[in-house]
């Protein structure tokens, strides 16, 4: 593996922070999802009303997948 260039290193972590974030959200989407449909399951076979859908989170946006490339680029330099 050769020495890559600021720009690689850069364009790295912002699939890192990207890669991270991404994981958190289906992660929570569904963790969320699965109580949902648990609740609904319940919910019909007791004939109880039916929950409302769940808030789901949203997408992290550039900004949050930037900050988090910061946050990495901070503890790979030593900046932590």
């Amino acid at each position: 593996m050769g020495n890559k260039n600021p720009y690689e290193i850069r364009l790295e972590l912002l699939n890192m922070a990207k890669d991270n974030l991404a994981q958190q959200f289906y992660s929570q989407k569904e963790m969320l999802m699965m109580d949902w449909n648990s609740r609904m399951t319940h919910a019909m076979d007791n004939k109880q009303p039916l929950p409302s859908s769940p808030n789901l989170p949203n997408f992290p946006t550039e900004e949050q997948i930037i900050e988090k490339a910061i946050i990495l680029e901070r503890f790979v330099s030593g900046k932590a």
